[in-house]
């Protein structure tokens, strides 16, 4: 049987809560064979302190070094797996507490929780941590939104009653753009809660007519259906609803328009002349720029250009313009070399009656020269820089 060694009494765990420690034997009193008898203890144990005591004793009355070594490592393997069991309790009570933050609704308990939990070495990507970020930015989201919402009808109210009707107008659109609720937006913009029904006729009117002078189809729909509410003359409102038909066709044209050129700039990126005509032939249609249609143009005649090449190289029958779908197209996308050659000829002259006007600061000549260079189609990298150096010198003799 392995017997407690009596210095074993002099260990920490043993000395701390005894006032009789101060009277234990000193180790020097203590022999070496009952000191590494402790050692060896100690090593079988899972008290790292109380090893480490041993070990400061051992060297004390020279124990040999092969077992302090010994005794060493035991120590060292020992804090690894207290390490160990700490940063496994760390954990557990951080993905405890990331737990009931996610389910409490507080921003602030949020941020604690995954600050804690970064400091036990949750990692990112882990389910607890990821899911309490994601109700953070939820939370944070859904706080700035009614802050957003807040302000704009803050922002009704003052407009409002300091009849400012412009400003009214854009706060109402900022309400609804942001999502506040349109019943709070016409009581804030009628002022329901402290005017009577003649004063708030009298507001739906006045909103419905300035409205009707916008260009936004969602706050003349709202004062549509305040004016109605309150009873507006079906006049007026036939006037309103013509007016909002009108805007709402403004703004699909204008979608229509956004999508041609955005078909437009795809095309331009292919090789394929037929997707590129058909673009241009959409673009042409919706209202796209002239300049845009110029450009995509020239990019359609290279394109040609590029497949008579390639068919010749490969011994292939080169495709007759007439198989390219370019009927709407203008006659410059089948321009032949002579007036090709003729177009860069004129670009140069643009160009250089472009930087001499620039050089001369007169902007007289500056005009013409761009009005000049824009006839002619030069880039726009050329046009534009004079164009501000046109209206600088404007400016200055405004002034």
């Amino acid at each position: 049987d392995v017997m407690v060694p009596a210095s074993w009494a002099l260990r920490p765990s043993a000395t701390a809560a005894s006032s009789s420690s101060a009277s234990a034997p000193s180790p020097v009193h203590v022999g070496r064979r009952e000191v590494a008898r402790a050692l060896d203890f100690a090593a079988a144990g899972m008290d790292s302190e109380a090893l480490e005591w041993a070990i400061v004793q051992a060297r004390a009355v020279g124990v040999s070094e092969e077992a302090v070594a010994r005794a060493e490592k035991r120590k060292a393997s020992l804090m690894d797996q207290v390490g160990d069991v700490r940063r496994q309790r760390a954990r557990r009570e951080a993905v405890s507490v990331l737990e009931s933050a996610t389910g409490a609704g507080s921003v602030d308990m949020l941020d604690a929780a995954i600050a804690q939990a970064e400091q036990a070495g949750i990692q990112v990507g882990e389910a607890a941590l990821e899911q309490a970020q994601a109700e953070r930015t939820r939370l944070a989201e859904d706080f700035r939104r009614q802050q957003a919402r807040s302000v704009a009808l803050a922002a009704i109210r003052v407009a409002r009653q300091g009849m400012d009707i412009s400003s009214l107008l854009q706060a109402i659109r900022d309400a609804a753009q942001v999502g506040a609720n349109p019943d709070l937006i016409r009581r804030d913009a009628l002022g329901m809660r402290d005017c009577g029904q003649d004063q708030r006729h009298a507001m739906a009117v006045c909103i419905l007519k300035f409205a009707m002078q916008g260009s936004s189809s969602e706050v003349l729909d709202l004062a549509i259906q305040w004016a109605r509410a309150e009873s507006v003359a079906d006049a007026e409102l036939t006037l309103a609803c013509q007016r909002r038909a009108s805007l709402e066709q403004e703004a699909l044209q204008k979608r229509y328009l956004g999508s041609a050129a955005s078909d437009l700039a795809a095309a331009w990126k292919k090789t394929d002349p037929q997707v590129l005509a058909a673009a241009i032939d959409n673009a042409r249609a919706a209202g796209v720029s002239a300049e845009m249609l110029r450009l995509a143009e020239r990019r359609f005649h290279t394109l040609i250009k590029a497949a008579g090449r390639e068919a010749s190289a490969t011994g292939a029958a080169r495709p007759a313009d007439a198989e390219w779908p370019v009927a709407a197209a203008p006659a410059a996308l089948v321009l032949g070399a002579e007036d090709a050659a003729e177009r860069r000829e004129h670009c140069k002259e643009a160009t250089t009656a472009l930087k001499a006007a620039m050089a001369k600061a007169d902007a007289v000549a500056l005009s013409a020269a761009i009005e000049q260079a824009v006839k002619t189609g030069l880039s726009r990298e050329y046009v534009a820089p004079a164009k501000r150096k046109l209206s600088r010198l404007q400016k200055e003799v405004a002034s």
